[in-house]
């Protein structure tokens, strides 16, 4: 039996301490992939707008030239058109430029959020935590009891091997680690009776469980 690195303990499903440090919407990486998309969106606009103002401007140095009311007035409509999209298209940059604005922003809380896990999540943890311990049932295999200060008990069972996996167990499973057994509450019912059910609790051991409980449901990732 050995003591588990506290730094460790990053498990980032169940109700262990504080998950919420590590919640983000985007990765970093993923919002600066939009932006740039964005940033290229808005520099075809641009390039839009350029050439809808050199059209206008040449349609208003031909009215000028004109003494035809009826083509003055069809091409006053031409640059009216023109100018509805450009103002248009100015504006969808605007609202681009406005998201990249928020991206950058949430990138900026994310690298925070990031440094203060990493300079102080083993501190929180610590705070949190009474005990974690390690019971070692083979070279590739363990159960991770973690004992918390208000008195909660979680039980994560660890194989190291390639096929593996950490699994955070529900709340309401115990442990036996005298026994090295993982106890599962569950109800006896009478066939001739299903209402009179009563509880009991079933036990297995570790490799008993992975054949017995749809553990994929328990698996969670671990921060390094």
């Amino acid at each position: 039996m050995r003591l588990y690195p506290i730094v460790r303990l990053d498990l980032c499903k169940g109700n262990l301490a504080h998950r919420g440090i590590q919640a983000f919407q985007y990765p970093a990486g993923e919002l600066q992939g939009i932006n740039k998309q964005i940033r290229e969106t808005i520099t075809r606009k641009v390039n839009s707008v350029d050439e809808l103002k050199t059209q206008s401007a040449s349609l208003i140095a031909k009215i000028k030239k004109l003494n035809n009311d009826d083509l003055i007035n069809e091409l006053e409509t031409d640059y009216n058109v023109l100018c509805k999209q450009i103002k248009q298209t100015e504006q969808e940059i605007s609202e681009l430029n406005g998201q990249i604005a928020e991206n950058d922003a949430e990138i900026k809380r994310n690298v925070e959020q990031k440094d203060f896990s990493k300079m102080e999540q083993s501190a929180l943890y610590k705070e949190k935590l009474q005990k974690a311990v390690y019971h070692s049932l083979s070279a590739m295999r363990g159960i991770l009891e973690i004992v918390f200060k208000n008195g909660m008990t979680r039980y994560v069972l660890i194989k190291k091997h390639r096929n593996g996996g950490t699994y955070l167990l529900p709340d309401t499973f115990k442990g036996d680690m005298e026994r090295k057994q993982i106890i599962v509450p569950s109800l006896r019912t009478d066939k001739d009776n299903p209402y009179s059910a009563q509880p009991m609790n079933l036990r297995y051991t570790f490799d008993e469980f992975f054949k017995a409980m749809p553990v994929e449901e328990y698996e969670i990732p671990i921060t390094e």
